[in-house]
């Protein structure tokens, strides 16, 4: 698990990673994640790997 403050580079960085590997879509990354009881969207790794290689996801 990644830990840190929400805005610091390194996140920042995360998610740009995250949604470029969804094509650039925030939709397709929304699909792709569960919401956790915090509210906060979870992506698996293994879904972004599938992403990645072009392979669509969708948990919703």
């Amino acid at each position: 698990m990644v830990s840190g403050r929400i805005n610091s580079p390194a996140s920042i960085r995360i998610a740009s990673d995250v949604v470029r590997a969804f094509g650039g879509s925030w939709e397709a990354v929304e699909r792709a994640s569960t919401v956790d009881a915090d509210g906060v969207h979870v992506i698996r790794r293994s879904d972004i790997e599938r992403a990645r290689r072009g392979e669509t996801v969708d948990r919703r």
